[in-house]
């Protein structure tokens, strides 16, 4: 093969290479949306359990103890609203059967949280005027929801916020010496 005849190969080898390169490619497109709707929701966890501490001195105070309540809660950004409201689920049962002692549906189960109680965590907080526990101490109901935080407002985005709950139950000389255990229920509500 002479000079020429390589010259000339090499020259249509590259010629072919820059047609393949410069060519269209045969290649189709599509789009498609993705969607996600986010609606208002709440997510709610407590301590499992707490055992209330006796007054300094017997029959002049009350058992007292704290539940920690951790929350996420998103709201609607137009006219949405929240509440966390706490009930009696399950009456205070004794160890052992016939003992008397406090009971929720003699009002003996009171509790209380105030705006320190509260720590924010992630998003944007709450929105709204918000009143915890009532103002006051509360009285938790075995039929119907008491108010533990109300007055979440519109737009709020608040993940992993904190919320101490203050428990109390009168010491009195007319408990019989047990152990008494009452479940609650938290429920939090957005819309």
């Amino acid at each position: 093969m002479t000079n020429r005849t390589r010259q000339l190969a090499l020259g249509f080898a590259v010629i072919l290479l820059l047609l393949e390169v410069n060519s269209p490619a045969n290649a189709a497109t599509a789009n498609a949306n993705v969607v996600v709707q986010v609606a208002a929701s709440a997510s709610i966890s407590a301590t499992a359990s707490v055992t209330l501490t006796p007054p300094a001195t017997p029959f002049t105070g009350d058992y007292t103890g704290v539940t920690l309540l951790t929350f996420s809660i998103r709201t609607t950004p137009s006219g949405g609203n929240g509440s966390l409201t706490v009930q009696g689920h399950t009456e205070f049962t004794p160890g052992t059967a016939g003992d008397v002692g406090p009971t929720i549906a003699g009002g003996n189960l009171t509790y209380s949280c105030a705006a320190s109680d509260l720590t924010a965590g992630t998003g944007s907080g709450l929105t709204g005027t918000l009143t915890y526990c009532g103002g006051a101490s509360q009285t938790v109901n075995m039929t119907t929801g008491t108010n533990v935080l109300t007055g979440i407002g519109a737009k709020t985005n608040a993940g992993n916020d904190t919320l101490n709950v203050h428990w109390s139950v009168p010491d009195s000389a007319a408990y019989n010496v047990d152990t008494y255990t009452a479940t609650v229920t938290f429920t939090l509500t957005a819309n």
